[in-house]
């Protein structure tokens, strides 16, 4: 995964690419196939601004944005709503995957019961008895 920080008005130092660097890494738990992040940080005269993009495959765009007193606040506060969106659409993706599956194991379960239901309880009595007893 490639990793990018840019600085608008601000020197970034080390300590503070290596701490976005941290917390970038760890979003790939939640999502991974994510291909790039890119954080634009910007220094206000009385805050400080995160814009975090997230790309991955299949052109899936993943973008927060923070505004906080503390640059470290911001990382964290940056991260967890990228977090949040990232959760969501595996959820959505996963979800999808399976909602054919499910559907056709809930019909499926409904016909057998309808079945046996619909006039079969003599025959199926006798056979029940003939089951039990062998």
């Amino acid at each position: 995964m490639h990793f990018t920080l840019t600085g608008r008005h601000i020197e970034i130092t080390e300590s503070m690419r290596q701490y976005a660097q941290e917390k970038s890494v760890k979003l790939a738990r939640f999502y991974d196939r994510l291909e790039s992040i890119d954080m634009i940080l910007d220094r206000e005269p009385t805050k400080f601004r995160i814009e975090m993009v997230a790309r991955a495959d299949h052109r899936h765009t993943f973008v927060a944005q923070v505004d906080a007193d503390d640059y470290y606040e911001t990382v964290d506060l940056v991260t967890e709503k990228l977090e949040a969106q990232l959760r969501r659409h595996k959820e959505k993706v996963r979800n999808r995957k399976h909602a054919g599956k499910g559907e056709e194991g809930e019909a499926e379960a409904r016909e057998p019961r309808a079945a046996p239901d619909g006039g079969g309880e003599a025959d199926g009595g006798g056979e029940a008895d003939g089951r039990s007893g062998a």
